[in-house]
């Protein structure tokens, strides 16, 4: 009877192990093919997210040059007397300020001016009908009117002024300059890019594989293509002709591939991004590899497991006679294995508040076996920092709620040597079966690692978005060890301080040194950082290899290496001085180099909006009007009229060069505004110099015309808030003089 016991109890046990290992084998099998699944997946999000990031590097480069269209036409808006070498030299201008392969402006019945000196007649065109209806757009592809054969796409913005359309302003592309200008940044690992129009002819054709697409559009493309599925092809071009995005899995001249299309939000305009399937694959076989090989050890190591686990049960009668000794064994066991992990285990009574650790201590925590009066004793020997107190004594808080099983958090912590870890402290309550609260546990994991993975990927997301703008330079910097080098040359690096001054005496601009030192600094921005701000940016001029100034963008960005305390980041520089050039055209009075009307009221209301939670300053608004200017006009000739505007508008900048905005609002009517005004007495005083310098008599061929100045002023905040309130009043004060003594001033009552 003994030995039927004994075969039967080891025939259930090999029945347990061989029903074991058909469960292990299902489940391995089972894991494989959830992970091709997620693995699948996975490749899909990432190739929409390249798709995405794709479809808007094509629209930014579009956008940029809708801009600087943009801002041509508005010249023409401001300037009415612009004449035919005018039009062809900002044309040309236009043409060396961007990659266009040609810009032409054309008037309202078509006659357009080429950058290359030709004039053509536009009228008959799609584009031409639709932007003199005021309309921006990007054409479809058309052949060139100057290369046969060359197909183009063109930008197209209309001139309006005084809400009319007066004309367009129009860039070139041929479809190989547009190609070649989106080849890099449009570069897929392991696959390649698409884009096609909206009769889905292909534009571009983007590869980092060898390969050529032969094919000129995409339904030839899907002719020489073999679909996975019946009728996926039907859907596909059913999905496109709907502006409709998708995936699709086929093989192409005997390649397979994955593909993601989506509408580029222009025109009808598609991208698709493309992926080699056997590079997936190939990364997929191998990691299965690995996996079987893993399963294959861990399999021999539960047999072996199996096998001991049958010797020590048959030795269970005489551990059980020794039970209490094995308690104390396991114990000590227990407190070995966890001394040779980073992890500390430990036992907290809610009672008297006591936390014994169960393993040794490491030495770096300098922290008794037993600790008193937990969690406060902790904070008050600063052994958690600053920051992370409040979530310390939460984790504490939580579990002596009865309803909570775990509480869990992340901390900081001191160690030896000044130094910082971050560890995951978990509390876990173990209850009876009345649900009452027996014992609480505690484990804490080491997570340093995990958060300095965490300012990596934001180190190279940085990277990737440094690689992937138009800048000039590109460092990486370190402003707790004052160093900075050129992106990816680490070995070279320089004090930031040193050369920070370097550039202040030798390669910045006089009048931006300022507000440079002040947003660059080492030590302003690690205040500022310290108060929470992590970006810094500011436009200055700089020096460039030729000793010519020009227009730069720079922008640091900074975060906290964890382990080390370091504060680093990236810092980019971009050149911008084409934007700040068409800005500063557009908004200067030809004649005076004054503020024309439409941006001195824009900097005024900037102003005035940023100003008016401060009721405490007052601003003046100042409107001057020449008195017997037309008599001038009329007996000298327009030449000297605009020989007098030119004078008294040097004149107005010598007088209110500091603190103030002045602009000419046209004919001979001037605005300055005049920003925090002492009194009216001083306002007064400085006024009545200003009478002075404008009364003027002109002289030519016996011929004498005098001129002086009526002035109206209007007061923020009690005259106005606003530019309209402030002109309103102070142009009814002008009104009251122009009608009484004129050639004085008056304020507004």
């Amino acid at each position: 009877m003994g030995i039927f016991n004994k075969l039967n109890k080891y025939f259930m046990l090999t029945a347990s192990l061989f029903l074991i290992f058909i469960f292990s084998a299902f489940s391995i099998a089972n894991f494989f093919k959830s992970f091709y699944a997620n693995e699948m997946e996975l490749y899909k999000d990432k190739l929409e997210y390249r798709a995405m990031l794709q479809s808007t590097i094509v629209k930014n480069h579009l956008k940029n040059n809708m801009m600087v269209l943009e801002s041509a036409a508005n010249i023409f808006t401001y300037n009415e007397n612009m004449d035919t070498k005018d039009i062809l030299d900002l044309a040309i201008k236009l043409k060396n300020l961007t990659q266009f392969d040609r810009v032409f402006i054309a008037d309202k019945d078509g006659k357009a001016y080429f950058s290359s000196g030709d004039i053509h007649n536009v009228a008959h065109t799609k584009y031409f009908a639709s932007s003199i209806n005021g309309i921006h757009e990007i054409t479809e592809i058309t052949d060139s009117l100057f290369e046969k054969g060359t197909q183009i796409f063109l930008e197209a913005v209309p001139i309006i002024r005084h809400n009319k359309t007066i004309g367009i302003v129009c860039g070139v592309y041929k479809l190989s300059t547009f190609s070649f200008l989106l080849h890099e940044s449009m570069q897929a690992k392991n696959g390649y890019i698409l884009l096609t129009s909206s009769s889905q002819e292909f534009i571009l054709k983007s590869s980092n594989i060898d390969k050529t697409i032969s094919e000129n559009n995409i339904w030839e493309f899907f002719s020489n293509a073999t679909f996975n599925k019946n009728n996926i092809r039907e859907k596909i071009e059913n999905d496109i002709l709907n502006l409709k995005n998708g995936f699709m899995e086929y093989t192409h001249n005997g390649s397979r591939e994955f593909a993601y299309y989506s509408p580029l939000g222009i025109n009808n305009w598609y991208i698709i991004s493309v992926v080699s399937v056997d590079a997936m694959q190939n990364r997929l076989n191998f990691i299965q590899s690995l996996m079987t090989k893993f399963s294959t050890k861990m399999f021999i190591i539960f047999i072996l497991g199996m096998i001991s686990i049958i010797y020590f049960n048959k030795k269970a009668k005489d551990e059980l006679i020794q039970s209490n000794e094995r308690l104390k064994l396991d114990e000590e066991i227990f407190r070995v294995a966890m001394d040779r992990t980073s992890n500390i285990a430990f036992e907290y009574n809610q009672n008297t508040k006591t936390l014994t650790f169960k393993n040794s201590v490491p030495k770096r925590h300098q922290l008794n076996q037993v600790i008193e009066n937990v969690p406060e004793s902790l904070v008050e020997n600063n052994f958690v920092c600053e920051e992370s107190v409040g979530e310390f004594l939460k984790i504490y808080e939580r579990i002596f709620n009865k309803n909570v099983k775990n509480s869990s958090g992340v901390i900081r912590v001191q160690i030896s040597n000044n130094s910082y870890l971050w560890e995951r402290l978990t509390l876990t309550n173990i209850f009876d079966e009345n649900k009452n609260i027996i014992r609480t546990v505690g484990v804490i994991e080491n997570v340093t690692e995990e958060k300095e993975n965490e300012v990596s990927l934001f180190l190279e997301k940085q990277y990737c978005e440094a690689l992937q703008t138009d800048n000039i330079y590109t460092y990486e910097i370190n402003l707790s060890k004052n160093t900075i080098n050129l992106l990816n040359k680490s070995s070279k690096k320089k004090n930031y301080d040193k050369l920070f001054e370097y550039f202040i005496k030798h390669k910045i601009h006089s009048e931006d040194i300022q507000n440079v030192r002040e947003s660059f600094s080492r030590k302003n921005m690690l205040l500022s950082y310290f108060n929470g701000v992590n970006e810094f940016k500011a436009d200055y001029r700089i020096k460039d290899n030729k000793g010519k100034y020009i227009w730069t963008e720079c922008c640091i960005r900074v975060i906290k290496k964890i382990s080390t305390d370091e504060i680093k980041g990236i810092l980019l520089i971009k050149d911008i001085s084409n934007i700040k050039e068409l800005k500063e055209m557009s908004e200067k009075d030809p004649l005076t180099s004054l503020y024309n009307r439409r941006a001195i009221k824009k900097h005024i209301d900037n102003f005035l909006e940023n100003s008016k939670e401060d009721k405490s300053s007052s601003h003046a608004f100042i409107i001057l009007d020449l008195d017997n200017f037309k008599t001038l006009n009329d007996t000298l000739g327009h030449v000297m009229g605009d020989i007098a505007l030119q004078e008294l508008s040097l004149k107005l900048i010598e007088r209110f060069k500091e603190q103030s905005i002045i602009g000419r609002l046209g004919g001979d009517e001037f605005i300055v505004f005049l920003k925090n005004i002492s009194s009216r007495e001083e306002l007064s005083k400085t006024l009545k110099k200003v009478l002075n310098d404008f009364t003027i008599t002109y002289s030519h061929s016996d011929l004498s015309v005098a001129i002086s100045v009526s002035i109206g002023v209007a007061v923020f905040p009690q005259d106005g808030t606003t530019f309209q309130e402030l002109y309103k009043k102070s142009d009814i004060a002008l009104y009251n003089i122009k009608n009484t003594s004129k050639n004085s001033f008056a304020f507004y009552e």
